[in-house]
């Protein structure tokens, strides 16, 4: 992916170089950036202290990373400034999904977001320093008025919620995604697909996105999913029949046998719903099947 443009071919470009290398006398004293390297863990952190998230996407040999690094990131306001922020960096190289799900054209690029994912700013190529102390000062802003908004006075009469409106709490939302991540490890597709599919959307689903994104780009995934949801549905195919039986209702019975067998023709039940199937043709009506021993 290019960097901001530069002639790299040029005596300016060894003499910046030498520069960017050079430690310009600093010192273990002298205030830094405590950049973090872990997504999720820096989004979890936003998310607990309540502060805004500065991420910046970035490569090895990308100039204008290694120019912000010693001009942008070594500004003493700038510094103070991001303590109000929970700085990431990222390697867009080793993060390429990300890279294409935020739509990242050149480094460095640096996104500047709530905690809840909402993103203020969306910043490509190089900023300079009074430049990006606006952007800084601007998402902050913006921040302490939307938690401000947020934390309306307390009603004279108690509200009752609605039972159909359910908001996802910071906390449970990364444990959901920890649990579909987990169910995604081992192999169970289909439910690391639903339980994104809750996370989809609230406003903390970048890592839902992500985690959907590669199984709808992965074939043998996707397929995996196709599977799994079929042989779930034959299930309740055959829920769905013995219900049906219950109350008398062999029509309805006999296709939902039959759906069953069509969605899972190699389940040890097979044969036995076939041989249920037959009957329940020939006759009005028919007892539940049972369960085959194990």
């Amino acid at each position: 992916m290019p960097c901001s443009p530069l002639r790299h071919g040029s005596k300016w470009y060894v003499i910046f170089v030498m520069i960017a290398s050079y430690p310009h006398g600093a010192t273990g004293a002298e205030p830094t950036i405590a950049w973090r390297t872990d997504y999720n863990a820096a989004r979890k952190e936003s998310q607990q202290t309540g502060l805004p998230i500065l991420l910046q996407l970035s490569s090895d040999n990308c100039l204008y990373c290694k120019k912000m690094e010693v001009t942008t990131f070594r500004d003493p306001a700038v510094i103070a400034q991001m303590q109000n922020f929970i700085p990431l960096k990222i390697d867009g190289n080793r993060e390429p999904q990300l890279v294409k799900l935020l739509k990242v054209q050149l480094y460095p690029t640096t996104v500047l977001a709530s905690p809840d994912g909402t993103i203020h700013s969306f910043i490509q190529g190089y900023v300079a320093i009074d430049q990006f102390k606006d952007q800084l000062k601007r998402t902050t802003d913006l921040v302490a008025a939307t938690q401000k908004a947020a934390r309306p006075e307390p009603p004279l009469v108690a509200q009752v919620s609605k039972p159909n409106e359910t908001t996802l709490s910071a906390s449970q939302s990364i444990a959901l995604l920890e649990t579909a991540k987990a169910l995604h490890k081992k192999g169970s597709y289909s439910e690391a697909w639903e339980v994104c599919t809750i996370l989809e959307n609230s406003p903390d689903n970048l890592g839902a996105m992500l985690l959907m994104n590669e199984m709808r780009t992965d074939a043998k995934q996707l397929a995996a999913i196709t599977h799994q949801t079929s042989l779930k549905a034959a299930a309740l195919q055959l829920t769905l029949a013995e219900a049906h039986i219950a109350t008398g209702k062999t029509r309805e019975a006999s296709e939902c046998y039959d759906l069953a067998v069509r969605l899972n023709p190699n389940a040890p039940r097979a044969k036995i719903v076939e041989a249920q199937l037959t009957k329940l043709k020939g006759e009005s009506a028919i007892s539940p099947i049972a369960s085959p021993k194990k």
